[in-house]
């Protein structure tokens, strides 16, 4: 006896949005994206932080060139992270065949209904959670003991920090707003990395793009405030403290 085959319905075109944004939906219900995220942020500040402790080491004194810098490596660094996450999704996802994640982005219509947003990149966890933080500097006015001297000083030098505790909020706001978009950001990456790759033989008329693209859209201009911040801020230290080479040094001669 012949065994009954069920016949096999022809994908229908892939809408890009569409899997983007169920994949935005399962990272913000079943997982930790928003902590992912500010973990790979902290993890690019400390290259960066290595970056300009290293080029004071190697001669370059510039506050404003040497923080310029360090953004522009806690950036790269920043890109090399987010691959890192993706292969380890990806890795997660091996554990499905390429009909598992066909069905799980409903390419092909199964005359039982659709299937689960829940079962999309299902073995993986991520999404949900988040990071910000704040820098407040608060000084008594009751100190006798500071003298003349060192109100003529604040006086003198109270506008760059101003200048200095501004761009350091906006820096920090910058970085937060960024891990806020954590599962938009990252279920774009997971859609142009893992799941198009997958999927893009099957499929003729599929929009691939490739995830660095689709990161440095999504980040180039916080970057680049962020960066510039950073520079502002550097300026702004060494104006206050000119024989400062570092921001610690720089703080401690504010309140010496």
């Amino acid at each position: 006896m012949q065994r009954y085959q069920k016949p096999r319905l022809p994908p229908r075109p892939v809408d890009r949005g569409e899997l983007i944004r169920r994949a935005r939906a399962h990272l913000e219900e079943y997982g930790y994206s928003r902590l992912e995220l500010a973990l790979v942020v902290a993890l690019s500040g400390v290259c960066g932080f290595l970056v300009s402790y290293g080029l004071l080491g190697g001669g370059v004194v510039s506050m404003p060139v040497r923080y310029g810098v360090a953004g522009l490596a806690g950036y790269l660094a920043f890109l090399a992270l987010i691959r890192v996450w993706l292969v380890w999704k990806s890795r997660l996802q091996s554990a499905f065949d390429t009909v598992d994640v066909l069905d799980a982005v409903d390419l092909a219509p199964r005359p039982f209904g659709d299937p689960s947003p829940a079962s999309l990149f299902e073995g993986g966890r991520s999404g949900g959670g988040g990071a910000a933080g704040s820098w407040v500097e608060a000084r008594s006015s009751g100190g006798a003991s500071s003298g003349s001297s060192w109100s003529d000083a604040w006086d003198g030098d109270l506008g760059w920090i101003l200048v200095f505790a501004a761009a350091l909020l906006a820096g920090l706001a910058t970085i937060g707003y960024v891990v806020y978009l954590a599962p938009l950001l990252l279920a774009e990456v997971l859609v142009d990395g893992v799941i198009v790759a997958t999927i893009a033989h099957r499929v003729s008329d599929l929009d691939r793009r490739d995830w660095t693209a689709t990161v440095i859209r999504r980040t180039w201009l916080p970057a680049l405030a962020v960066v510039g911040l950073l520079m502002l801020g550097g300026y702004a230290l060494q104006k206050i403290a000119p024989d400062a080479r570092s921001i610690g040094p720089a703080i401690a001669q504010i309140l010496d």
